[in-house]
């Protein structure tokens, strides 16, 4: 009986060491998995904070871009406004006390208080302009650029602390992202858009400025009371003015902005024409602001700035000729260059991005020792070549909020709404068991 005894006991003992070993591992088994999740998703929460860090930044350098061109067409008007006051009493003459253009006297009052203001208004509106420039070229872009080179170090360094925090440890583990040709990384999941390819980031910056009126045509035509000519007038064709005006991008690093008045006469033909057929422009004001390191000597396209060239050709001509003032010009960098979706993910209607991390460790909690088979392929310490190993994949996708108008648009690094969520990811694993060349318990 004491045989017996001895026997059972050490069966007992043997079945609660088992118990105690195999526990131990789980353990460390899920507080591995619960280390891997916490990395992967720390790395997808980063990505999905950069990617949202360029949607900020190119939204703010879309609005300053866009207010760069406001404050041309501002500071345009204003020279126009002033000029216009230095030129009206030779320009529009007076029969009695009425003038021709009756309807014109609010526009010459509103031009005297212009020409006092333009003195302190149009040097704010040109340090306004340098400051947003250079905000855009010294700060924005900068900051992408940072942020885009610090990301590897810096998610590298987050996953480490939070895996430390979950396996309560600072060593003995080691954190991999694994890369496939299936899963890009952030660098090749968004692309920086220089030099030429600015042209996707002017274009939206030109359509923001055209789809304000002030910006594309600030023009009108007004008659005259009466014509010069007498035999015009009697035959109803009475002189008139054209205010045309418009703000211009041209290439992609020079805003142009060109106001002009004209008042158009009727005159003979020819000797024999006494009926005065043929119109003539009298310049009358002009406006001119141009920001661009290397500036267009002359804008040749008739239907700039609202078709001045053709339809006030003198006034323009004028307008080339003089230039703009001091207060009128500065060194404008261009459009910047920007951080956007890759082509290919353009293509894509749901573009996201994922990211797979291995995490192994020792095993150190569980005592040592040897198993008798079957167990010790699965319990054993040293089943996965001596290391515990755990894989986790997040996503980054594009979630924009429901009932908004926002939602109607397509994914893009312009609306910041790119969280993180972990996946399921068998590829990943598939991947790690051939990194690590054994079965991933």
């Amino acid at each position: 009986m004491l045989i017996y005894g001895i026997a059972i006991l050490a069966l007992g003992l043997g079945v609660l060491y088992f118990v105690y070993r195999a526990g131990a591992l789980i353990e460390e088994k899920i507080r591995l998995v619960d280390a891997s999740d916490a990395a992967a998703y720390t790395a997808a929460a980063m990505d999905a904070r950069l990617l949202n860090f360029y949607s900020y930044t190119n939204r703010a350098m879309f609005a300053d871009s866009v207010s760069i061109a406001q404050l041309v067409s501002l500071s345009s008007w204003l020279a126009y406004a002033s000029r216009l006051n230095d030129v009206q009493s030779k320009v529009f003459a007076e029969t009695g006390n009425t003038l021709k253009f009756p309807w014109f006297e609010p526009s010459l009052a509103a031009a005297a208080l212009a020409q006092r203001a333009s003195k302190r208004v149009a040097p704010l509106l040109n340090q306004l302009g340098k400051g947003l420039d250079r905000e855009i070229h010294w700060e924005l872009m900068n900051s992408q650029k940072e942020a885009h080179y610090a990301l590897s170090l810096s998610r590298k360094l987050a996953m480490d602390h939070v895996v430390a925090a979950a396996l309560g440890t600072r060593s003995g583990f080691h954190v991999t992202i694994l890369s496939s040709s299936n899963r890009p990384d952030v660098g090749k999941f968004t692309h920086s858009y220089s030099r030429f390819l600015r042209w996707r980031f002017g274009s939206l910056v030109r359509a923001a400025v055209d789809s304000e009126s002030f910006n594309t045509r600030r023009s009108w035509f007004m008659w005259g009371d009466y014509a010069d000519c007498p035999t015009a007038d009697t035959a109803g064709r009475h002189d008139f003015l054209i205010r045309l005006g418009g703000t211009q991008m041209l290439g992609l690093n020079e805003w142009r902005a060109v106001d002009t008045l004209s008042e158009h006469i009727w005159i003979p033909a020819d000797p024999e024409d006494a009926e005065c057929q043929l119109p003539f422009e009298i310049p009358a004001a002009f406006g001119m602001t141009d920001v661009a390191s290397s500036p267009t000597k002359v804008d040749s396209d008739p239907l700039h700035y609202d078709a001045t060239l053709l339809v006030n050709p003198l006034a323009t001509l004028q307008t080339e000729l003089v230039g703009p003032s001091k207060n009128e010009t500065y060194k404008y960098k261009g459009i910047p260059s920007v951080y956007g979706l890759s082509p290919l993910q353009l293509l894509r209607s749901n573009p996201h991005l994922r990211v797979a991390v291995l995490v192994s460790a020792t095993p150190g909690s569980a005592p040592q020792g040897t198993l008798p088979e079957p167990w010790a392929s699965l319990f054993s310490p040293d089943a996965a070549n001596g290391r515990m190993s755990a894989v986790s994949a997040a996503q980054v996708y594009y979630s924009a909020p429901k009932h908004s108008l926002v939602r109607m648009e397509a994914p893009s690094l312009y609306q910041p709404y790119w969280t993180a969520r972990l996946v399921a990811s068998p590829n990943a694993v598939h991947q790690a068991q051939a990194q690590q060349g054994a079965y991933l318990p």
